[in-house]
């Protein structure tokens, strides 16, 4: 009997010793992490992290962000019918992160303004004024601006954001970030023969393409 009872206060020891460690380990391993915050308005998203399928989530439901271990990774954000955005993020214990990825449609919708419309003349009119931002640059400008900049032709702030602009360059109209030190994320916005626009407002802009005037939505 009494050795009944000694086997029996092994195992409750050892039980509360195995016990311990476990939970001693998900202490250090979730203090060990970092927390991840995606700031991309209300939009549901499928993610990536070091190319692992980590489901679909809206982004409104994570406020308090995606835990992840400390060091390197990269990420993948995707929504159907749109353009990937993908970063490389170094996260240290107990850092919060965030990132506000942008995503242009792979397919923009948009119309051709003919002549006869109203207001015409008044659009092409805007395409005699400034067409272009003044933006900060530094080591992290992109090359397309840094190596073409004097080809720019036209340029303005993605939406109301001050980390993203659009250019007009080359046969393309592209998004871009401007303060990435990772490679940064080049969406295009339109593709033609050497187009130029100005921005009517967060949602579209007025593109001309030769003798083409059109508005193109973003």
């Amino acid at each position: 009997m009494h050795k009944q009872k000694k086997n029996s206060i092994q195992i409750y020891g050892l039980i509360a010793i195995v016990t311990l460690i476990i939970a001693l380990s998900f202490f250090y391993v979730d203090n060990n992490k970092g927390i991840l915050k995606i700031n991309a308005g209300g939009d549901e998203v499928s993610i990536f992290i070091d190319e692992e399928d980590k489901g679909t989530l809206n982004i409104e439901d994570q406020k308090n962000g995606l835990k992840i271990k400390k060091g390197e990774h990269s990420i993948i954000l995707s929504k159907e019918g749109y353009w990937p955005w993908v970063s490389i993020i170094n996260i240290e214990r107990k850092q919060t992160i965030n990132i506000y990825p942008f995503f242009i449609p792979k397919s923009s919708s948009g119309y051709i303004i003919p002549e006869e419309d109203p207001e015409y003349y008044s659009i092409l009119d805007r395409f005699w004024t400034k067409t272009h931002i003044n933006w900060e640059k530094n080591e992290n400008t992109p090359k397309i601006v840094s190596g073409f900049e004097s080809e720019i032709r036209a340029s303005d702030f993605y939406k109301e954001r001050q980390d993203v602009i659009i250019v007009a360059v080359e046969n393309g109209i592209y998004a871009l970030e401007i303060n990435s030190s990772t490679t940064p994320n080049f969406q295009p916005i339109y593709k033609g023969t050497e187009p130029t626009f100005v921005k009517k407002d967060g949602n579209s802009i007025y593109v001309k393409d030769g003798e083409m005037l059109m508005e193109v939505m973003y």
